[in-house]
């Protein structure tokens, strides 16, 4: 119910102690005082019941089994009861005033303090063979309308539900229920839990009757000395049984950590095989491809290497690819697949998405991996060099909604400042088993490696600059995350004195490029101009005159008839205007006037 995520208070710290001798010293003390209180938990027949819950105590808490009960006592009063506990409609009453008068009541008479003064037991009773067969120390409760215990059946037509449970630190298995739980933990029995149709029968300590007829669950006043006796008597008694049922669970214990360690040895023999680092790069596309002159790439390639990078500027200016041309060159080509990722931020992304989060499958709920955890497992593996996401198009997701707690982690452009929150750690523990095998996986090198594999992620990320209506706003919180280069269309026309050195763009006629290459720059110097907000002129971005001059070469590669400029640059805007990723009609109207304006100044010279 919760785990590891709650510690004991100091007065409570030896009964709950795992040190078999410090705590049969305190059973023994609380007994001689008259200080222990019995509860008797009564299934009927139903053994199952009994060995469901022992199995949460080597599956579920290791250590600690769970009980319930669905009785509602409709006879109490309206008023508050001498334990200083409201008590009408409470399920199993009795548990609930032992549990107060046991803990929340001092024998000064002090109310509502958590103390030890009293000792509260739980002891399973197998009614078949008129035995206990197991007890422990009731720790807390909770009245739970909205969940069941999948090891109980409930029988809704009888109103049968267990809306109390309370959860039990058990000292004391009988040996037949210890070999059957040994059984169990031996896969001898194929199922999770078992059923009512199965006829497993438990030995225990004989109780002779002398309790009278135990029909449900019960709770014993303190002041009923002969049953608390009784019960008392079996405990000490069998002293050497509670040994055992310590060294029990504490092999179950070391058997776990072991496990774990065998898991995070082959983890290890996983992890830190890859080398990232591109020692031989050909960077020779740089000279076929469109930078601008402010850019200077060895600049880049350093932050890049020494944390996250945002490429910022309007589209179709080669972002995108620059990213990951300059990714390629750092990385590995024998382990491309395993250095580098690509996604597209889109405004549907959530939390979920990049981090993490709680997710449906199959009608289940589970917590499933995003972006950030996955990145995190391949860099883990990495032995030099770093893993890189590059995220295109950041602001079309709404960054607060969907990255606000992955810049948390990212807390600055330093990568010795990056820690994962514990808080995310515990969030995903507490899903138990229901998490996805990235999750698992980060688990366990979390544990060996800690915040190394963050520190070798590096974030690329682009963002667009034009249309921002339709984009999502970034704050300068965020940006100081990064290093910051900016890029911006060509003046003039040289993107295309870099195009006509590619292929087939170079076997055109150079009388062809002059052409197209004074109209470019024509429209570019009153694109930028100061009638720019009048004229609504598109963006003539490099990649639309990278792709509009490839098509041109298709309309002439078998045609020597030489073609005057008017005829050249008339083409040419027709496949221009198709590559301008633009449907406004206006700006496309003005593209058109422009144009027509250029081609009439050249039929006038």
């Amino acid at each position: 119910m919760y785990g590891s995520f709650l510690t004991p208070r100091k007065d409570f710290n030896s009964i709950l102690s795992n040190n078999y001798e410090e705590f049969f010293n305190i059973l023994n003390e609380k007994i001689n005082k008259k200080y222990a209180i019995h509860c008797i938990l009564n299934p009927g027949k139903k053994s199952n019941h009994i060995l469901n819950s022992l199995i949460y105590s080597i599956k579920g808490e290791l250590g600690y089994a769970i009980w319930g009960d669905g009785t509602v006592n409709k006879e109490i009063n309206n008023n508050i009861n001498d334990d200083g506990f409201w008590s009408e409609f409470t399920p199993f009453p009795a548990l609930v005033h032992r549990y107060f008068s046991s803990y929340l009541n001092k024998t000064d008479g002090r109310k509502g303090i958590p103390n030890f003064d009293k000792l509260l037991i739980g002891n399973f009773y197998y009614k078949d063979k008129n035995k206990i067969v197991a007890a422990g120390v009731i720790t807390d409760f909770n009245v739970d309308a909205t969940r069941n215990f999948i090891g109980w059946k409930e029988d809704t037509d009888k109103n049968q539900y267990f809306v109390i449970k309370w959860r039990m630190k058990i000292f004391l298995l009988h040996e037949s229920v210890r070999n059957i739980l040994n059984d169990y933990l031996n896969n001898k029995y194929s199922k999770e839990f078992f059923d009512e149709n199965d006829s497993i029968e438990l030995d225990g300590y004989n109780i002779n009757d002398v309790l009278g007829e135990i029909r449900s669950n019960t709770c014993y006043k303190q002041d009923n000395e002969k049953d608390n006796s009784i019960l008392n008597k079996i405990l000490l008694e069998n002293k050497e049984d509670i040994k055992k049922t310590f060294e029990f669970y504490e092999s179950i214990k070391k058997d776990k950590i072991s496990l774990i360690i065998e898991q995070n040895q082959k983890i290890q023999q996983n992890i830190q095989k890859i080398n990232c680092v591109n020692n031989n790069p050909n960077s020779d596309w740089i000279n076929h491809f469109y930078i601008g002159k402010d850019i200077d790439i060895n600049i880049i390639k350093a932050a890049m290497k020494n944390g996250n990078v945002l490429f910022v500027g309007p589209p179709g200016n080669g972002k995108t690819s620059l990213a990951k041309n300059l990714i390629y060159d750092l990385i590995d080509p024998q382990f491309k697949n395993d250095c580098f990722t690509i996604s597209t931020a889109n405004s549907l992304w959530f939390r979920r998405h990049v981090i993490g989060g709680e997710s449906m499958d199959k009608g289940n709920i589970v917590w499933r991996s995003g972006l950030f955890i996955k990145s995190y497992n391949y860099a883990a593996k990495i032995n030099n060099g770093n893993y890189f996401v590059l995220i295109d198009e950041i602001n079309r997701a709404d960054i607060d909604k969907a990255f606000g707690e992955f810049f948390t982690i990212f807390s600055s452009e330093n990568p010795n400042d990056w820690e994962i929150p514990s808080s995310l750690i515990n969030e995903i523990k507490s899903y138990g088993n229901n998490i996805d095998e990235d999750a698992k996986q980060f688990l366990n090198s979390f544990d060996i490696m800690g915040n190394e594999p963050l520190r070798k992620i590096r974030i690329i990320a682009t963002m667009n600059l034009v249309d921002m209506r339709n984009l999502f706003y970034v704050g300068e919180a965020i940006l100081r995350r990064f290093y910051v280069f900016s890029f911006n269309y060509p003046e003039n026309s040289e993107d295309i004195e870099i195009f006509k050195k590619e292929e087939p763009i170079k076997n055109l006629n150079e009388d062809y490029i002059k052409y197209i290459e004074n109209y470019i720059t024509k429209l570019r110097q009153k694109e930028k101009g100061e009638e720019k907000n009048k004229s609504n002129m598109p963006n003539i971005s490099p990649a639309s005159v990278k792709k509009a001059l490839i098509l041109f070469v298709e309309n002439f590669k078998n045609n020597n008839e030489k073609y005057q400029e008017k005829d050249v640059v008339s083409l040419f805007s027709k496949i221009l205007k198709s590559s301008l990723g633009t449907v406004d009609l206006i700006k496309l109207k003005n593209f058109d006037n422009e144009t027509e304006n250029y081609l009439n100044n050249i039929q006038k010279t």
